[in-house]
């Protein structure tokens, strides 16, 4: 053996751990192997494994958890947001759309009507997957969509009623020449085609392009807010009839 060998033999059987930092090489310590560590003055967690093979404290531990105290559980919760008391501080127009059924006219009041494109000119509605008016609106096709003025509260809350009072026979709407169900004297009426229909969660978004528009601009559209419909007066006058 060399003479530097020898020196190098006594000085791993004296375990110094000076002589192991300045070599560049961890101490051997029970249950773990030997091997070149970086430097120890920069490294907290090795710097107490060097010093003390024993468990650490909780002390010691925190150096391995900055973020965290020790003995401290972190529980992620998730919970799926609630958007309706959101909404309900929008303030959204207030529509009915119908069709026409295989046993009669069917209609349904609706908050979700929104300009989509105006080359073409499309529209969208949501309607819940369990209204009975889908199935009637994907097999006709054809939809008429009303916007209600604000002295229309009544009729907002009976197409949002019993399916059986929504078209009683008071005058208040009539068959057009294309067989679809319309309300008389509203602020303005859209017919249109349906085009698509979308699964999206709990409802349909139905996509439907616009055949025929009118409406009157001087009637003040019924506004609905936090559960409730108010009016919405606009600044010129409300001599004129409705769309009939």
């Amino acid at each position: 053996m060399s003479l530097k060998n020898a020196r190098r033999s006594q000085r791993l059987r004296g375990r110094d751990p000076r002589d192991f930092r300045l070599s560049g090489r961890s101490p051997p310590m029970p249950g773990m192997p030997s091997g070149r560590i970086t430097d120890c003055r920069c490294d907290p967690v090795r710097r107490t494994l060097a010093r003390r093979p024993s468990p650490l404290t909780d002390q010691e531990m925190s150096f391995m958890s900055p973020t965290a105290p020790p003995h401290t559980e972190i529980v992620v919760s998730v919970v799926k947001p609630d958007l309706r008391p959101v909404f309900r501080r929008a303030v959204s127009s207030v529509w009915v759309i119908t069709t026409a059924g295989e046993a009669g006219p069917v209609g349904l009041t609706a908050l979700s009507v929104h300009s989509v494109s105006v080359d073409p000119p499309l529209v969208s509605f949501n309607i819940s997957r369990t209204s009975h008016s889908l199935a009637s609106i994907v097999r006709t096709g054809r939809v008429a969509l009303h916007l209600l003025d604000e002295n229309q509260g009544q009729l907002m809350t009976r197409f949002a009623g019993p399916r059986e009072a929504r078209f009683r026979h008071d005058g208040l709407w009539s068959w057009d020449r294309t067989g679809l169900p319309r309300l008389t004297d509203v602020a303005a009426r859209l017919t249109a085609t349906v085009r698509d229909a979308h699964e999206a969660g709990d409802s349909c978004l139905i996509v439907a392009e616009v055949d025929s528009a009118e409406h009157v601009a001087d009637r003040g559209p019924l506004a609905h807010h936090n559960g409730a419909h108010h009016s919405v007066s606009p600044s010129v006058s409300r001599a004129t009839n409705g769309v009939r």
